[in-house]
């Protein structure tokens, strides 16, 4: 498990389906099977801050073979497209709560050739020499029990590449303190984490926290009437451990909270926007806004303002959310990422993304083609089928491939997993197609599509988009 990473275990459709933009608030989108993503997120029964977290780390032990054998000697930048000669191929699965060790990973060439086919070891890690930029497809089963069968294939990927492949696992609760600093006539105390919160009417806090990493950050939280009027403040301490009887003492200082704006320009035609904004620790989520819906950009831009604690000049990250919908049924969500010091003004010009506006899966060449109707960034093209055939479980195809403006094909496995192989008389019961763009290219999401893909994760400066429509053809 990557320490730090902060992701969510996502469900079986999530991993096989993913499609509907931001699983935290992107204003919603579709899945495979035509049904719509429930975009209004918030707070769970327990008062969790749900949602994607972001990962700036990269994948732990990444590196190329020493002369003993191991893992030690660092490899070309991950999903590097500059890596020239031959290089080494990782893969990293770790999807939970479905067993990591056991997955087959498909190292193929470009036509579809084998190099090596592999089960991940008990790390979830499985690897393969590549001479020439080529393919992987991950198979493993999925589901409760492993009722279904998921393969997810990565195409033109460069030697020297490492591939992570899904979510860490949030398996740690434990009840514990926080003590932290009072203010004139309190009336409520509070703590906040990445994986619960819980209020209390004295300066000692104890709670019982659940689905967290071995660390969480702590917001400390004071209340009451000062000068006669109520006010709210905090404090941030970056990080304790996760395990009973764990305490710790936020000290401050205190900050009383404010109101940020948050302020987008550079839209495209739109009929409507939604925006959200969310800050980050390398636990997780700190802090959301509120999700502003049905917005009207005015002279391509808007404007929102929300209450949030004071966590300035914290080497905290934040991030901006949008969800424009445009004409030709096409949805287009924009991540960025930035520094959070309480200013907030993304320009979503530099990404402005081509609209989608028809794509068709021919069973016949298991090949995708579409059609962009506008200039924008397309860093790569996702697509998904669903597969069902009457002797067989249910399967499904996922694939990334970087954007050069021609068809994608599903590639073909070899004996005997060549039944899962698209053939022109598949019984494939629906498809999608999805165009995605990143500032840092297609290396960002072959490094980890998942994150990139429900933006987890980012740096500051990223810009990331999803752009999604509803009118698949299968012939």
């Amino acid at each position: 498990m990557r320490t730090g990473s902060g992701r969510v275990g996502l469900v079986v459709v999530s991993l096989v389906l993913a499609c509907g933009g931001d699983d935290d608030g992107g204003g919603g989108g579709a899945l495979a099977d035509g049904s719509v993503v429930d975009a209004s997120r918030g707070e769970d029964d327990a008062g969790r801050l749900d949602g994607g977290r972001p990962d700036a780390s990269p994948p732990d032990d990444a590196g190329d073979l020493d002369a003993a054998g191991d893992l030690d000697a660092a490899v070309a930048d991950a999903g590097s497209p500059d890596a020239a000669g031959p290089g080494l191929v990782t893969v990293t699965v770790e999807w939970s709560p479905y067993p990591r060790d056991g997955a087959t990973v498909f190292f193929l060439r470009s036509d579809d050739s084998v190099i090596d086919v592999v089960s991940t070891d008990e790390n979830g890690r499985a690897q393969a020499m590549y001479d020439a930029p080529g393919t992987v497809v991950i198979q493993m089963g999925v589901g409760i029990p492993t009722s279904q069968q998921a393969l997810v294939a990565y195409l033109d990927v460069p030697p020297g590449t490492d591939i992570y492949s899904g979510a860490d696992t949030l398996d740690r609760s434990a009840t514990i303190t926080v003590t932290g600093p009072s203010i004139e006539n309190p009336q409520l105390f509070g703590i906040e984490t990445a994986c619960g919160r819980r209020n209390s009417t004295t300066p000692t806090v104890t709670a019982t926290i659940e689905l967290c990493e071995p660390e969480t950050h702590v917001v400390w939280l004071a209340s009451g009437i000062v000068d006669g009027q109520p006010r709210a403040f905090s404090a941030f301490l970056p990080s304790m451990p996760v395990e009973d009887g764990a305490s710790a003492e936020v000290t401050g200082p205190l900050r009383e909270d404010l109101v940020q704006n948050t302020r987008v320009t550079g839209f495209p035609d739109a009929f409507e926007a939604t925006l959200f904004y969310r800050v980050y620790s390398e636990h997780g989520v700190v802090q959301e806004g509120s999700q502003h819906d049905t917005l009207t950009p005015v002279d391509g831009s808007v404007e929102v303002a929300d209450p949030f604690h004071d966590l300035r000049g914290l080497g905290l990250l934040g991030r901006t959310l949008t969800t424009i919908y445009r004409p030709g049924d096409n949805i287009t969500d924009y991540a960025a990422w930035e520094e959070h010091d309480g200013v907030t003004n993304t320009d979503l010009a530099p990404v402005s993304p081509a609209a989608l506006e028809g794509s068709v899966f021919q069973r016949s060449s298991a090949t995708w083609t579409w059609t962009e109707s506008s200039p924008g960034l397309v860093t790569a093209v996702q697509g998904t089928v669903v597969i069902q055939e009457p002797a067989e479980q249910l399967y499904y195809w996922r694939l990334v491939a970087p954007n050069d403006g021609t068809p994608v094909r599903i590639p073909r496995l070899p004996p005997p997993y060549d039944r899962f192989n698209v053939d022109p008389d598949s019984n494939v019961t629906s498809s999608n197609l999805e165009l995605l763009g990143h500032t840092r290219g297609y290396a960002a999401v072959l490094a980890d599509l998942e994150s990139n893909l429900w933006f987890f994760q980012g740096r500051p400066g990223d810009l990331v988009t999803h752009t999604y429509g509803f009118d698949h053809i299968i012939e």
